[in-house]
């Protein structure tokens, strides 16, 4: 790995942490106003849903959005270790992850993400999490449940 790669990985990680966090932010309420222009409602939209698989009886969460890359996590719920596989994946592609409770709290960044990532939440309680997988500029969000 080259100096410039580790320059790059870093930079989207700290941009990424600053701008794109936490996507669930004020600036992603959904607001509706009446026709005098009060404000009468405040929603904030839900993670995207994912298509779920059965395969070899875990649950395969699967996302073909990003870049033209496959992104396979599994098994959710999780006992603790949980396999990230991206297929496709080229080797000057940027790629970082993020891993987040519900009040957008960051618990793990990783940056440099090969086709097969292990992500070992073992010592995390249970509780739902958010993954948030970035491939170049694009990002995809993932909710996980730690059992």
């Amino acid at each position: 790995m080259n100096k410039t790669n580790i320059i790059k990985g870093f930079f989207l990680i700290f941009f990424s942490t600053i701008f794109l966090m936490p996507s669930f932010a004020v600036k992603d309420f959904i607001f509706t106003y009446d026709a005098a222009g009060n404000r009468i409602q405040r929603s904030a939209p839900t993670l995207r849903k994912a298509n779920i698989e059965n395969e070899k009886q875990q649950e395969v969460i699967k996302d073909s959005s990003i870049e033209d890359n496959e992104i396979s996590i599994f098994p959710n719920p999780t006992a603790g270790n949980l396999s990230i596989d991206i297929s496709s994946l080229e080797e000057e592609q940027l790629t970082s992850l993020v891993l987040m409770d519900t009040k957008g709290r960051v618990l793990i960044t990783r940056s440099n993400l090969s086709a097969s990532n292990s992500l070992d939440i073992t010592s995390f309680p249970s509780a739902t999490y958010v993954l948030k997988i970035m491939i170049d500029k694009q990002s995809t969000e993932w909710k996980i449940i730690k059992k």
